[in-house]
């Protein structure tokens, strides 16, 4: 084993690592973003009712 294949062994390993550090990096941003994209669906969906509770309360106070 030369010189050459130490470093060949040696630059391969660390580029790997950088590799998969960067993967688990991706996807764990990827895992967050889609937990913030449900809150997101979450709170519109929320928001819908309470406007459409609030349009009914109106809709009832009028009547009266």
């Amino acid at each position: 084993m030369g010189i050459f294949d130490i470093a060949k062994k040696f630059t391969d390993g660390f580029f790997d690592g950088l590799i998969k550090g960067a993967e688990d990096r991706v996807i764990k941003k990827a895992k967050e973003a889609g937990k913030e994209a449900e809150k997101l669906r979450e709170e519109r969906k929320l928001k819908q009712k309470k406007d459409e509770l609030e349009r009914l309360l109106k809709e009832h106070t009028e009547t009266k």
